[in-house]
């Protein structure tokens, strides 16, 4: 999903106006459906910088990453601030699944606090595997042959 579209979700759920996400303004519904977004947007597009996750909301990166934690930090204390990131986020994930698009052949799988990104080459695959330990993100790259790919998807449906 793009993140315009993301956002155009988030501020229709929240009752705001989609172009008031340009204005600066103190009003707290309207900077948290901001915030909110700003969360979903880096959530569902991790490649996204976050100069760019800021433009769409006329700010520089830092507001950006202010969002994210701020959203991180109510999400670990409140549980029904929880509750609605969650739904928020299995709903987008619905949408996405239904038109899903890849692009330039990559793949982003997401569990709990690992994240595995598929680049499909002519010899094989590259992952890309991340984990958050703390507030530190872990990268490992492997390379994995055709078939190995194919026993690792029919590993993956067996247990689901």
């Amino acid at each position: 999903m793009e993140p315009n579209e993301i956002i155009k979700y988030i501020f229709a759920e929240e009752r705001q106006d989609y172009q008031a996400r340009l204005l600066k303004c103190r009003k707290r519904e309207l900077i948290q459906a901001k915030q909110r977004s700003m969360y979903l947007i880096k959530h569902f597009n991790p490649h996204l910088r976050w100069e760019d996750v800021g433009a769409y909301f006329g700010q520089k990166h830092d507001g950006a990453i202010h969002a994210y934690n701020k959203v991180t930090n109510y999400i670990a204390t409140e549980p029904k601030y929880s509750n609605e990131i969650a739904r928020y986020i299995t709903i987008i994930r619905g949408k996405i699944n239904r038109g899903m698009k890849v692009k330039n052949n990559t793949v982003e799988y997401r569990m709990f606090n690992k994240r595995v990104i598929l680049n499909k080459t002519d010899s094989g695959y590259i992952i890309l595997l991340k984990r958050l330990v703390g507030r530190k993100v872990e990268k490992k790259y492997m390379v994995v042959s055709p078939e190995a790919m194919d026993a690792i998807i029919n590993a993956y449906k067996i247990l689901n």
